[in-house]
């Protein structure tokens, strides 16, 4: 679908809950203003979710401007507490979110609308990739976690919170996002909406926004840890939501796998047998994601072992 010079095109909200982004906040926002949509079909909603940073001094000046609403969500600190009060407020039909630390290319809400062309649509799960690639760690968080590839074909496929889209009327009738779900509530949002309507979910990799992702070991460790500490409070939920807890013996077996693994990869490399599919710029994640896998593993292993010990420190 063209939707330049389009009559009666949808309004659109696109929603960013934002906490502590001062450093990627501002090209998220100029991101989203050069958007290849009618200025007049579209609303750009922050929430800030109790930042502690310069984020409020970064966004104030585009909210003083009329660019963009800026609420504040001070009551339920994560950011789906922080989507849900931009929901609130949105007057779009269809509501596009994407994160702080993302920037959107020119055509993601152009491309988003193509799938909602499709009436069956009730949801758009758009691709995520790094906005830099220059070492292991940034390539690993794009495609090991963030990318959608792997959803295309699926009948359920995950949904990102980074990258996503929905019908607003559909929220409205199943509910928002769950607000006591530390991580998760994006997937489990589009796939109550397939259970409850006749709706689907839709990838769309041609809707691109960019995720500025880690860069450095210490700081891919303790992103790690933080999905330990989730899964900690997956299992408090009232709903009893089942959960698969880390077992010391599991990580144990797992090291020694994927330890297997590297070897192999390594000795491939040196006798240049590797997949032709692997170019030469990608043989150092395909030689180091066993690596990364194993300090992945020992990571969200801590990070529960740091919840079970110390639940009230937890945001």
């Amino acid at each position: 679908m063209e939707t330049k010079n389009t009559p009666h095109l949808p309004f659109l909200s696109i929603i960013v809950p934002v906490y502590n982004g001062a450093q990627t906040v501002e090209k998220c926002v100029e991101s989203l203003l050069a958007q290849d949509y009618p200025k007049d079909r579209l609303e750009i909603i922050f929430v800030d979710n109790q930042s502690k940073d310069r984020t409020l001094q970064v966004l104030q000046p585009y909210a003083a401007s009329g660019k963009i609403l800026l609420l504040s969500e001070t009551n339920v600190l994560n950011a789906y507490g922080a989507r849900n009060t931009g929901i609130r407020a949105a007057k779009g039909d269809i509501l596009a979110f994407t994160d702080s630390d993302c920037e959107a290319e020119p055509d993601w809400i152009r491309e988003l609308m193509v799938s909602f062309c499709n009436p069956l649509t009730g949801c758009v799960a758009g691709e995520i990739v790094p906005a830099k690639a220059s070492n292991v760690f940034e390539k690993y968080g794009g495609e090991g976690f963030l990318s959608q590839r792997k959803g295309v074909g699926l009948a359920f496929p995950p949904v990102k919170g980074g990258n996503c889209g929905f019908l607003k009327h559909v929220l409205v009738k199943i509910g928002f996002f769950r607000e006591d779900y530390p991580s998760g509530g994006d997937t489990e949002l589009a796939w109550r909406m397939v259970q409850q309507t006749k709706m689907n979910i839709e990838v769309n990799l041609h809707a691109i926004v960019k995720h500025h992702n880690v860069s450095s070991l210490p700081v891919f460790f303790r992103q790690y840890m933080r999905y330990g500490t989730h899964i900690y409070l997956f299992t408090k939920l009232p709903s009893g939501l089942s959960q698969s807890r880390p077992s010391f013996l599991k990580v144990l077996i797992n090291t020694v796998t994927y330890f297997m693994v590297f070897i192999k990869r390594v000795l491939l490399v040196c006798f240049h047998r590797t997949p032709s599919s692997i170019s030469k710029l990608d043989q150092d994640i395909y030689l180091m994601g066993p690596v990364l896998r194993v300090l992945t593993e020992w990571a969200v292993w801590w990070g529960y072992r740091f919840a079970v010990k110390n639940p009230s420190l937890l945001r």
